[in-house]
């Protein structure tokens, strides 16, 4: 489906925004006008809900599908006639991108670099499981204390079952040899990833750190 550059900068906008959002503050603050017919056909291909809330007007928040739209369409070469993005939404999403990278670590050196074909980290062997978790973090991790997704790392492991892993990691921790943390966007979280948490107490763990 294509969508003009109003429908994708308020789809760009929710991305960044990550919570509901009044079509006033859409085009007062974030210059984004989205007119009925757009937000229709917006709403029509799933990629929006649409709450009308008293005289506050209509609310505006991004569904799963839209996304997974913008993941998609990052991707992608812009689309012909596509009309210039405005500086308010560019910068948007790069400081969304920027806090990204700040809770990680990383630079946006580290991301570009990033995106070069490397091969993947192999699987550590041979022993003990505690030694394989450090030996795998420090195979992912570019430096000490960097933040390192549980589903990077999991497959690193051999030969030990979730459970044995589970259990070498909360050892660990105990020891206070690693820390965990949950990843502060959790709508931005994959389905591995989420999947590859450990619990602690009542909080799903999706990073592990240590020196």
């Amino acid at each position: 489906m294509a969508y003009t550059t109003v429908e994708r900068s308020a789809l760009y906008m929710l991305l960044v925004l990550k919570r509901p959002v009044a079509n006033a503050e859409l085009e007062k603050v974030h210059k984004v006008t989205l007119g009925a017919e757009s937000r229709k056909k917006l709403l029509a291909d799933g990629l929006i809900l649409v709450e009308k809330k008293g005289n506050k007007g209509n609310f505006l928040e991004l569904t799963e599908k839209g996304r997974e739209w913008a993941s998609a369409d990052i991707a992608t070469e812009p689309q012909k006639g596509l009309k210039a993005f405005s500086a308010v939404v560019v910068y948007g999403l790069l400081n969304a991108v920027g806090a990204g990278l700040a809770r990680r670590g990383l630079s946006l050196a580290d991301l570009i670099d990033g995106a070069e074909d490397k091969p993947a980290p192999q699987p550590v062997t041979g022993a003990p499981i505690p030694d394989q978790i450090r030996a795998a973090y420090r195979r992912l991790a570019k430096r000490p204390r960097e933040w390192v997704f549980l589903s990077d790392l999991r497959p690193m492991i051999s030969g030990a079952s979730r459970a044995e892993v589970d259990s070498a990691l909360k050892a660990l921790y105990s020891d206070k040899a690693i820390q965990f943390t949950s990843e502060a966007d959790q709508k931005s979280l994959t389905a591995e990833q989420r999947s590859s948490a450990i619990r602690l107490g009542i909080a799903d763990m999706h990073l592990i750190s240590m020196e």
